[in-house]
């Protein structure tokens, strides 16, 4: 297969990836079709929060016979609601007043609920601006700067997460002191590679050391941050549930996932197949040139096309730039920009961030060819790399994937396509 025919492929592709990665799929695999499989009792109650909160409702409630007022969905705002569930809203990728205003919601509905009650917790990535009750005396306005300074430095996710749960009220479990049944089982649509389970959305009902006050107070003081962590601030211990029963976290997708899934579908005949990662993290563009040096340096005649595929989320530090882009879209160019200079020109690249949304340019990711890339002024994409202004060039060019929301999230998924002969 050519490099032309393997574009189009890619193309084509897109829509069955993010169907084999949708909540539906996923649950009817990764869940028991009944929940006294894993020792819950009646009466459920399912609270789902994130991106694919939507469709992780329709699906976990279908599968588990949970009515429409046991149910209780928060996403983002302007998505797509589940269809005949109760739904809220709240801002992302910060918080606003309508997070804050929908939070107080999910708090008063959670804190009545009868004491037998098990409380089902549907996470995805998004969870963490959605859900949202800054600690006293914290501002909504002083936490969005905080996170904000921190997400334009291009701090890992981790480190974003301990902040924003040391600032938190709901955060690093504590979303549990408001409620009062019997027991709790959190179901995770995973959007932090290789890390624990609680790092989810900042793991609102798994508790755990996320937002450790000093930790929190170190990140802040090694990047010249000013913002003073509050003592650790939980309900008073008689408000509390000592007696609740927490399940075990189930896991339903992650990056791991993303690449197992989709690898059957990218692959063609008479193509070798080579994983970088599941865990693929760091400075986009940095990450990019390593992972295309890697690829110069061990590529060997063998008569096989290579398929080179990875996942995982990586970071841009986008400074003072007002560039319009994302961490996929560098990715690949700076994958495509490294085998061009390295002698390669025929190859495909292709990056998807599962969500359907990268950075702030509107797009899902995109697919390069190499034959079209060399044909630009080389210039011109050094200028997108070094301002963070890619969607530019990726929309001119039409390499651009443009899907809208897609209901999953599943981290970013990258390719590399070398037909035989490249």
């Amino acid at each position: 297969m050519n490099e032309e025919q393997y574009a189009k492929h890619s193309r084509q592709s897109i829509n069955k990836i993010l169907k084999a990665l949708s909540p539906k799929e996923l649950i009817s695999q990764e869940i028991p079709s009944r929940p006294e499989e894993l020792g819950l009792r009646d009466p459920l109650f399912l609270l789902s929060i994130g991106k694919a909160a939507a469709e992780m409702t329709e699906a976990i409630s279908g599968r588990w016979r949970i009515p429409a007022e046991k149910t209780l969905t928060l996403i983002p705002q302007g998505s797509v609601p589940p269809k005949n569930y109760p739904a809220l809203t709240g801002e992302h990728p910060f918080p606003g007043p309508l997070s804050i205003e929908s939070t107080k919601i999910v708090l008063e509905k959670i804190s009545s609920l009868p004491t037998r009650t098990a409380l089902i917790a549907a996470i995805s990535g998004g969870t963490s601006s959605l859900l949202a009750a800054p600690v006293s005396p914290i501002t909504l306005e002083k936490k969005v700067q905080v996170i904000g300074s921190l997400m334009k430095k291009g701090l890992p996710i981790e480190e974003i997460n301990q902040v924003r749960t040391a600032l938190s009220s709901v955060k690093g479990g504590k979303l549990l002191d408001f409620f009062h049944g019997s027991e709790s089982l959190t179901i995770i649509l995973s959007d932090t590679p290789g890390m624990p389970s609680y790092m989810v959305g900042s793991g609102p009902t798994i508790p755990s050391d996320l937002g450790n006050r000093a930790t929190a107070s170190n990140i802040l003081k090694s990047l010249d941050i000013d913002c003073k962590i509050p003592n650790p601030s939980r309900r008073v211990a008689s408000a509390r549930n000592t007696s609740l029963l927490l399940h075990e976290p189930i896991v339903i997708g992650d990056s791991r996932t993303a690449i197992l899934r989709s690898s059957g579908i990218l692959v063609v005949p008479n193509t070798d197949i080579h994983i970088w990662s599941d865990k693929i993290k760091g400075e986009a563009q940095t990450v990019g040139i390593t992972l295309a040096s890697l690829m110069l340096y061990d590529r060997r005649p063998s008569g096989n096309n290579q398929l080179f595929i990875g996942s995982g989320e990586t970071t841009v530090s986008i400074g003072t730039s007002n560039g319009e882009g994302g961490r996929t879209l560098e990715l690949a160019l700076s994958i495509a920009q490294t085998l061009h200079d390295g002698g390669l020109h025929s190859f495909v690249v292709g990056a998807l961030a599962t969500d359907g949304i990268d950075g702030n340019s509107g797009l899902a990711g995109c697919i390069i060819p190499g034959s079209g890339f060399g044909k630009l002024k080389q210039f011109h994409i050094q200028n997108a790399l070094r301002s963070h202004n890619t969607k530019p060039v990726v929309q001119k060019t039409g390499w651009a994937i443009k899907t809208g929301a897609t209901g999953t999230n599943l981290n970013d998924l990258f390719w590399v396509f070398l037909p035989e002969n490249a």
